[in-house]
């Protein structure tokens, strides 16, 4: 009863408001610095996001997750061999 009361009455209630309170105004941002023009602005929305401002804050919000994650990664990867190397300098 609790999981027919989550999927069918919360989740979407939930996922919509998480839409319109983060997504839709960073993709409105996003899309009002990368393009100024307006004609161009709807052309893109029209075309690559199904119209959907909410879809273009998802877009942005995950390819900077996945960036601060590589440089998180590259950061990790790259002090491996500094530590090795200091290492050996301290014995």
């Amino acid at each position: 009863m609790l999981e027919f009361l989550f999927e069918a009455i919360l989740a979407p209630l939930f996922g919509e408001l998480f839409n319109w309170l983060l997504f839709k105004p960073i993709g409105i941002m996003y899309m009002l610095i990368r393009y100024r023009g307006s004609a161009r602005r709807r052309q893109v929305l029209a075309h690559e996001y199904e119209n959907e401002y909410s879809n273009v804050g998802k877009i942005v919000v995950l390819n900077t997750v996945i960036a601060v994650l590589a440089a998180s990664v590259a950061g990790l990867l790259l002090m491996i061999p500094v530590v090795i190397i200091q290492g050996w300098l301290n014995k």
